[in-house]
């Protein structure tokens, strides 16, 4: 999950930084999700430093009077037939958490 502060810039972040068959959807206002499939936290981290990047290289590419900025949450299914639902709010926490320890790398809920 993903809180943002520009969400056209941020949806294009974020979509230039999956691959196409990840699913990039706006929950509404400023939150996104992207749903992934990875086969460990350490590839979910790596897609979480590429969105970094991504980020950077849009300020520094698409300079404003403000900067893109974003905070991640991130979740994964342990379980088959998990609930979308009970997933989101797991990355929901978990963007709360990162959001309150502002600098860290994102926190991966279980």
């Amino acid at each position: 999950m993903y809180h943002c502060l520009n969400s056209l810039d941020c949806a294009r972040v974020l979509r230039d930084s999956v691959r196409e068959a990840d699913i990039i959807a706006r929950l509404g206002g400023d939150e996104f999700v992207a749903l992934m499939a990875v086969d460990s936290d350490q590839t979910a981290e790596l897609v979480c430093e590429r969105i970094k990047a991504r980020v950077a290289s849009h300020n520094v590419e698409t300079p404003r009077e403000h900067t893109l900025s974003l905070s991640v949450g991130a979740t994964r299914s342990k379980a088959e037939g998990m609930m979308l639902a009970d997933l989101l709010a797991q990355a929901d926490t978990a963007l709360y958490e990162q959001k309150r320890g502002r600098g860290r790398s994102p926190v991966f809920s279980e």
